[in-house]
């Protein structure tokens, strides 16, 4: 990406079935008035369905979604894991039969909305991550690639020819990439992998060592360890930098409880609206 010198961005992380806060914290935002206010918006594994529905202008089919279609087994079933053929998480029925069929994602909303939308996802052979222009490529190929966790899917996912995988190992190298390249404003909407999450710490493990089984991937290991202490450190010194997170997680990563589910989303809504510090934060986006 070139130096984005004086241009704001949203980056929403992702995070699996907790991916829910955000549908929440969207409508907040929307409803204070500054989600439409920035010029780069980055959607990392989850995050990119939910931004995407959002820049369509389809704000309100998210939450449907969630609390609809997402606690189906069709979409996570643990018992697959004996089945050999069949996904524990299938992304087909997610992205093919719900984005596209059941709440039809208008594509050409997003293209004509005049916002970058930027997608990452990750090389499977080497690790590198790739940031690809949503606008300029298939956007339902890059979904499914970018929440794609192989022993989860039991498939990979191609762009162009090469295996992509969720860059959910390296999300804090993805921010400090961003970061670096010249934003002058960033809100940050994330809720794994932090210091708090302790009741979640088994799917997190399970979830990186997995990463690490491939050689490329584990020969950054070390980077992005120190990319985490580097980004937060960043975070805690830049003004211009906001990060929202759940005051409390209801949900592990993927407990598909659709009482939790709403909940989450709610929490997401009342974690912005009922905080006048964080509102007094986010008027630099207006």
């Amino acid at each position: 990406m070139n130096n984005k010198n004086g241009k704001s961005a949203l980056i929403i992380v992702g995070g699996a079935y907790r991916s829910t806060y955000y549908s929440g914290a969207l409508r907040a935002l929307d409803e204070i008035g500054i989600a439409n206010n920035f010029d780069t918006y980055f959607g990392i594994s989850s995050g990119s369905p939910i931004l995407a529905y959002f820049l369509s202008g389809q704000l309100e089919h998210i939450a449907k979604i969630w609390e609809e279609y997402v606690p189906k087994k069709e979409l996570y079933n643990p018992i697959n894991l004996l089945l050999p053929k069949k996904p524990i998480l299938n992304l087909d029925y997610l992205i093919d039969d719900v984005v596209r069929k059941c709440f039809p994602l208008n594509v050409e909303n997003i293209k004509n909305s005049g916002k970058e939308f930027i997608i990452p996802v990750m090389h499977y052979q080497t690790g590198d991550i790739k940031y690809v222009d949503a606008n300029n490529y298939n956007i339902f190929d890059l979904m499914k690639a970018t929440m794609s966790i192989p022993w989860l899917t039991k498939k990979f996912y191609e762009i162009d020819g090469d295996k992509y995988v969720d860059p959910g190992i390296a999300d804090q190298v993805i921010l400090n990439k961003i970061i670096n390249d010249g934003y002058s404003k960033i809100l940050i909407l994330v809720n794994n992998g932090t210091i708090k999450d302790f009741a979640n710490w088994k799917e997190v493990l399970i979830e990186k060592l997995f990463y690490t089984f491939n050689p490329a991937i584990a020969k950054i290991a070390k980077y992005i360890l120190f990319e985490n202490l580097n980004y937060q450190s960043e975070l805690d010194k830049n003004p211009n930098i906001v990060t929202i997170s759940p005051s409390k997680f209801l949900l592990s990563r993927f407990e598909n409880n659709k009482s939790k589910i709403r909940q989450s989303i709610e929490l997401g809504y009342t974690d912005i609206i009922n905080d006048q510090e964080l509102l007094k934060k986010l008027e630099i986006f207006k």
